[in-house]
């Protein structure tokens, strides 16, 4: 499974004060009450052998992004690293997109919208 590295670098100086990894590739972080929320995608990509038999040029048979069949929503606590809480969420087109409002975090999938307390 992937991986994504997070890290908090002091601002005159660039010097890492911590880092953490979350699983799955994660998008750019939001930052709320000292809690940074970070929400990435399992591509579910199978490995198998093939033979080429032949090759021939052609469109994707897909438009658009691979949607993924699960993810990792993450919080981690800003001043430390620390991860706070994860949570398993639903299919996602390249990630998650995040948006503190209020007391709450509400996050978009391709599902829907998920609401979290």
């Amino acid at each position: 499974m992937e991986k994504s590295r997070f890290a908090l670098l002091e601002r005159e100086t660039g010097s890492t004060l911590w880092e953490t990894t979350v699983p799955d590739p994660a998008g750019p972080p939001v930052v709320a009450d000292g809690v940074a929320y970070a929400g990435g995608a399992h591509l579910g990509q199978p490995s198998i052998d093939v033979e080429v038999r032949d090759e021939t040029d052609a469109e994707p048979a897909v438009e658009g992004s691979l949607p993924a069949e699960s993810g990792t929503l993450s919080a981690l606590d800003v001043e430390t690293g620390d991860v706070l809480w994860q949570r398993t969420m639903g299919p996602s087109r390249g990630g998650y997109a995040l948006a503190p409002v209020d007391d709450v975090l509400v996050v978009g999938t391709s599902d829907g919208i998920v609401v979290l307390e």
